[in-house]
């Protein structure tokens, strides 16, 4: 497979028409890990969508339907406390339009979204290492939890102490959830009632429907109805809606994608560590690996038909999403390491040889 040089910077995952143009296409196709989406997909039959669905355009009924099922899989209080968007990025988008501040703390290095946002706004950025620290110094402070693309994990109890001293003084806390369905207990999304504070969710990661577009922001009542009427009507289709909606009832189903999620990932970790690589992230839906030549790294593993994510602040990253178990996944990115780890020791033996 020949290999050309893309010039254009990786913004995102998951754009394996990049790839080809890049590498070629793969004798075997891509195996997809440049994303931290689940392998595994709410298993929704779409021949169970009506036509109806299709045809008109969505009814109250539908909107209805997915905030009961949100409600009971996110504890939260009321349905009025739900705005609806084309995922999560709908959300971001918006929220600027909407708080008034002058300062914007974010907890950096994460999801780049969020920045470009609010530096539109016009508001003056501050990259923080500790939320306290922008908890001190902003207007609003936004964490993603747990993080992407380092896989931190913030405490609960740290967060809403924040989220209560913002509140007290008239600020705002919005937490990105959007890998946290693998540790509910760690969600903030039942204690936004009487706190200035914003939760925000999606399906793509956890449930494995990102193509679905499907988000959701959690909020006092009357910031959930000042982004309601900001969004606008239909934000999400009819077959969208009935799918996740069916997605988040399902408690069974998300029981068992947590024990399978787990499964994957220290079988991800046990691949890594045969070849001497240790993750630094510990977000269940992907690993970050923190190595000399990590941009080498992914193209070596682009040339084994493997897309990976690189970022373009930090040369050393290397992020990982989680193989599926069935087929020949594991088997490719083994072989691919182990080439990779005996070109090295070759060209180390060269470099060594007087």
């Amino acid at each position: 497979m020949a290999r050309l040089e893309t010039k254009r910077p990786m913004m995102h995952g998951g754009d394996l028409a990049s790839a080809s143009k890049s590498y070629g296409q793969p004798e075997n196709g891509w195996i997809d890990l440049s994303t931290g989406i689940s392998p595994h997909a709410y298993p929704y039959d779409i021949k169970n969508l009506s036509q109806e669905s299709l045809r008109r355009l969505p009814d109250t009924s539908l909107y209805e339907a997915l905030k009961r099922a949100a409600a009971s899989a996110y504890g939260i209080e009321s349905l009025d406390q739900l705005a609806l968007a084309s995922g999560s990025q709908g959300l971001i988008q918006v929220l600027p339009h909407l708080l008034a501040g002058k300062t914007f703390a974010i907890v950096s290095p994460t999801y780049s979204e969020h920045e470009k946002s609010w530096a539109r706004s016009g508001c003056t950025i501050l990259n923080v290492s500790e939320p306290e620290d922008g908890a001190a110094r902003a207007d609003i402070l936004l964490v993603v939890n747990p993080n992407n693309p380092t896989g931190r994990l913030f405490p609960k109890e740290q967060l809403l102490a924040l989220a209560d001293q913002m509140t007290r003084a008239g600020r705002w806390l919005i937490v990105d959830e959007a890998f946290a369905d693998l540790n509910p207990a760690e969600s903030l999304a039942s204690h936004c009632f009487d706190m200035n504070l914003i939760v925000l969710k999606s399906i793509g990661k956890f449930f494995g429907l990102a193509g679905l577009r499907v988000g959701f922001s959690i909020s006092p009542v009357a910031m959930a109805s000042r982004l309601t009427d900001h969004i606008g009507p239909w934000p999400i289709s009819g077959p969208a809606l009935v799918i996740a909606a069916d997605a988040l009832a399902d408690h069974s189903w998300q029981a068992e994608q947590r024990l399978r999620l787990k499964a994957l990932q220290h079988r991800l970790d046990a691949c890594l560590a045969t070849y001497n690589l240790s993750p630094m992230g510990a977000c269940d839906l992907f690993r970050l690996l923190d190595i000399e030549g990590a941009q080498e790294l992914q193209r070596h593993l682009a040339q084994h038909g493997i897309w990976t994510r690189i970022f373009d602040y930090n040369p050393r990253w290397l992020r990982l999403g989680l193989p599926h178990e069935t087929g020949d996944d594991f088997q490719r990115l083994k072989n691919a390491l182990a080439d990779w780890q005996t070109r090295a020791g070759e060209e180390s033996e060269q470099a060594d040889a007087p």
